[in-house]
């Protein structure tokens, strides 16, 4: 064998055991956990829009109620109830019909941890679910046109790296478990690391010597 040959072999055993990392032009944006609860939430009111029995107004009250998760959401549900309705109050007697909402739960979980390649980037699955409840009432007969539970889910995978940024703007409204490497990964990948790069020295300063 060549000396040339066994170079090459020592620069592609130090490339096999270094974490494999590729940066696509063409990568989409992960979306924060904001983000997809945002949407959730705006899927959610629409539902609950759509339900209203009586001819289209042009306004419509609601009420949102007093809790942390539901005021965390409050910008949000406002701006999908304008995008339903060109008036939007917050007393009943602007509007015929009040829509009185709380969002009842928001949680995420991050389950499945996987590495895409020997020794590459773990992802994970991320799941957000929102929940919420709410009651359409008519205001002069005081007749509940609904009252229910609309529940919307999103699901994607990334990288798990990522999760602490991604959560972070949500923080006060879900936050999930971050889910560790498994025991084995954990011992053998740093060691695979360590002896390869040794390997790679020392046949170095053998072949020079």
């Amino acid at each position: 064998m060549s000396v040339g040959e066994i170079r090459y072999g020592i620069f592609f055993l130090i490339i096999s055991a270094a974490p494999s990392v590729c940066f696509a032009a063409g990568d989409q944006v992960v979306p924060t956990n904001r983000d997809v609860f945002s949407r959730l939430c705006a899927e959610a009111v629409d539902s609950i829009a759509a339900l209203i029995t009586s001819p289209r107004s042009s306004a419509v009250s609601v009420a949102l109620d007093d809790d942390s998760t539901t005021q965390a959401f409050r910008y949000v549900i406002l701006e999908a109830l304008k995008h339903q309705f060109p008036s939007v109050f917050l007393k009943e007697a602007n509007s015929d019909e009040v829509v009185s909402l709380t969002v009842s739960r928001a949680s995420v979980r991050y389950e499945n941890p996987f590495s895409g390649s020997f020794l590459g980037e773990r992802k994970a699955t991320r799941t957000a679910e929102l929940q919420m409840r709410g009651t359409i009432v008519n205001v002069n007969s005081r007749q509940v046109l609904w009252a229910g539970t609309i529940e919307r889910s999103f699901a994607d995978t990334i990288p798990v790296s990522q999760i602490a940024s991604l959560e972070f703007s949500s923080s006060s409204v879900a936050q999930g478990v971050v889910p560790e490497a498994p025991f084995l990964e954990r011992l053998v990948e740093p060691m695979i690391i360590i002896a390869a790069t040794g390997i790679a020295v020392y046949l170095f300063f053998t072949i020079r010597g």
